[in-house]
């Protein structure tokens, strides 16, 4: 499959889709492109891309920005496309489309992740653990089971949640942080116990 990379700024999406062998990197798109080409691949403004195509959503700099890029992919009318490294199995679990899915991620048994869900490597996904639309999950983190994390959400580096906790809408997780009960939606928690 043919596919486009929305966000040309991180290297390692290059070296992801080289390691899924059934897709094939036509180029990047991005809103503020600083050169025409990224890693010898050209890079296109959204509006310039013409017919259907299949598209990735690698942006993560916030999960509004996310959420948007999402809305933009469909309103051109482009599919948006998951792109999940070969060592993730999410056997037993349901993914929703536009996953973005890094090395080394483990999801178990009974997890359901919505769309536009991106989890960056290395992390734990517990048993029976749901996570909504345009959620981001940063590098190295444990999310222990039959956890909920809500819309757009946002867990740093490095956090963990434990068991039955649930992060609301839009909340952020503090990287390093412990999380031992509710965050409520919007919030902003750090620390260990994150407050």
């Amino acid at each position: 499959m043919r596919i486009y990379v929305y966000g040309a700024s991180n290297p390692e999406v290059v070296k992801l889709i080289s390691e899924v062998i059934e897709l094939q990197l036509v180029g990047f798109v991005d809103d503020n492109p600083t050169d025409a080409t990224f890693l010898g691949y050209d890079v296109r403004l959204p509006h310039s891309l013409g017919g259907a195509q299949n598209v990735v959503n690698t942006v993560c700099s916030s999960t509004y920005a996310r959420r948007d890029v999402w809305d933009k992919i469909q309103g051109m009318g482009h599919t948006p496309t998951s792109l999940i490294h070969p060592s993730v199995s999410h056997r037993m679990a349901e993914v929703g489309q536009g996953a973005y899915l890094q090395e080394n991620v483990m999801i178990q048994a009974g997890c359901v992740l919505g769309e536009n869900v991106s989890i960056h490597m290395g992390s734990l996904i517990g048993h029976e653990t749901c996570i909504d639309n345009h959620v981001f999950v940063a590098h190295g983190v444990n999310v222990c089971g039959r956890v909920n994390i809500n819309e757009g959400a946002y867990v740093g580096a490095g956090a963990t949640i434990l068991p039955g906790v649930t992060i609301g809408a839009w909340a952020t997780v503090g990287a390093g942080s412990v999380v031992t009960k509710d965050v409520p939606a919007g919030a902003t928690v750090k620390g260990s116990p994150a407050k």
